[in-house]
């Protein structure tokens, strides 16, 4: 007997929801999911991130075995933009999760087109604290180095952002 062509779909369906489901617990363990590496220790404090983004442009490979991993600290990093990331599972199912991702833009003085994107670490009043934070604002970033972007274009609506960018995960802000 052949099987019916409801079995195929079934049998399609199932292995989509099982690939969702894999995708979906990598990108929340990258999202700061994940404690593992130095994601709990102090963090090295750095004036900007031009030694970062020197160390990329001499030897991408290099730099990311370097940096990857690394808790770092930037005071003075100047806000660019504060926004509502989507993960995967957001995407996938069109529903978000309960507690929203929230990640931050922002460039140091010693580097004008190598900036960071900082994923905050949920917390109790985190979705009040985001509102404070302004275009241009002067803040203390700590987060772990988790990978580097390169960017060939600016957002419409916020045509300053770096077209490189060094991702931080595990990220707090202070004012």
């Amino acid at each position: 007997m052949a099987p019916l062509p409801n079995d195929g779909v079934n049998s399609v369906n199932g292995a989509i929801n099982s690939s969702l489901s894999s995708l979906n617990s990598t990108v929340d363990k990258v999202l700061g999911g994940s404690a593992s590496g130095q994601d709990g220790g102090p963090a090295t404090s750095i004036t900007g991130l031009g030694a970062v983004c020197k160390d990329y442009e001499e030897n991408a490979m290099a730099a990311e075995k370097k940096w990857t991993g690394k808790r770092i600290s930037i005071t003075n990093a100047t806000v660019l933009e504060v926004t509502k990331g989507r993960s995967a599972s957001d995407i996938m199912t069109g529903m978000p999760k309960s507690t929203p991702n929230y990640y931050l833009l922002f460039k140091t003085a010693d580097m004008s087109y190598c900036g960071g994107m900082v994923w905050i670490d949920y917390y109790s009043g985190l979705n009040d604290a985001v509102l404070t934070y302004k275009k241009g604002q002067k803040v203390s970033v700590t987060g772990t180095v988790n990978n580097f972007e390169v960017r060939g274009f600016a957002t419409v609506n916020n045509a300053d952002i770096p077209v490189r960018l060094v991702v931080l995960r595990n990220g707090t802000i202070n004012h």
